[in-house]
């Protein structure tokens, strides 16, 4: 069931990026997740992975820059470019990035996907489960914290007085308010967030079963050693606490599948996985 749904979307995607690549780079211009930032381009490969965010994101990163280093790989962008050190042996160059938005059908594209009530989950874990104990532990969470207590407070949901824990369903609540395109890309659809209506993947790696062998195919590819992406592959980089007790049920299974329904149907995973998340 799963592959008659990934081979008829395939062909959807393919029809719908047909479209895309008539309308040129504009219609790029107008998604807010396709930024250079977020992507690893080589246009001397025709190659460009597209980073989904709480799916392997840093772990691709770091071993991307790490087997860079050893290459003797030279930055791709001058120093005065608003990124770190490390981002700028990785950064696409303007003139790469803007050629990738005007032929995108001519790269081969790569993404990591994942399961969404994990990577769901995983969003509300890192950003929101453990923010009364340090409000700005981290950049995103500062950033969108106060809207969610605000939303939380009107609503008279849990989570609304500073200090105080931002639950899983208020979290969700909150979500669900949103327009999907222009939610965070943490917990934003991934068909939003890879623009799946515009590119035609030649891989999508679900990282459950096939990170390791994802990441071998695209990073042995970008002149990374093979040994160290198999080295480092399982090393988690970015790793959550385990939780004390499990956090979905039925009813809250129900709402976050009726929420990224489209990535359920995209990416073939199945409506009662939740029971599997973590």
């Amino acid at each position: 069931m799963a592959s008659a749904n990934l081979d008829s979307n395939t062909a959807e995607l393919q029809r719908v990026t047909a479209t895309g690549a008539r309308l040129g780079s504009l219609a790029f211009l107008w998604q807010r997740h396709v930024r250079p930032h977020k992507l690893y381009l080589r246009r001397d490969l025709s190659m460009a992975v597209l980073l989904n965010p709480k799916v392997g994101t840093q772990t691709f990163r770091t071993l991307l820059y790490e087997g860079l280093q050893k290459l003797g790989s030279a930055p791709r962008v001058p120093i005065y470019y608003p990124v770190n050190k490390k981002r700028r042996l990785t950064f696409p160059p303007l003139p790469e990035y803007l050629h990738f938005l005007r032929n995108t059908a001519k790269y081969q594209c790569y993404a990591f996907v994942r399961n969404p009530y994990a990577r769901f989950l995983s969003a509300w874990k890192q950003k929101f489960a453990n923010c009364h104990l340090e409000e700005s532990h981290l950049r995103c969470t500062a950033r969108v914290l106060p809207s969610v207590r605000r939303f939380a407070a009107k609503h008279n949901l849990a989570g609304g007085e500073a200090g105080s824990p931002v639950p899983f369903e208020t979290f969700l609540t909150w979500v669900e308010s949103q327009e999907e395109g222009r939610r965070d890309h943490h917990w934003d659809t991934q068909r939003a967030v890879l623009n799946l209506d515009r590119i035609a993947y030649h891989r999508l790696f679900r990282i459950e079963t096939e990170y390791t062998d994802g990441l071998m195919e695209v990073l042995t590819r970008a002149g990374v050693c093979a040994d160290l992406v198999q080295e480092r592959a399982t090393r988690k980089v970015n790793s959550t606490p385990a939780l004390k007790k499990p956090i979905y049920n039925e009813q809250l299974a129900e709402r976050v599948y009726k929420l990224y329904r489209c990535d359920f149907e995209a990416l073939g995973y199945e409506e009662d996985s939740w029971r599997d998340a973590a």
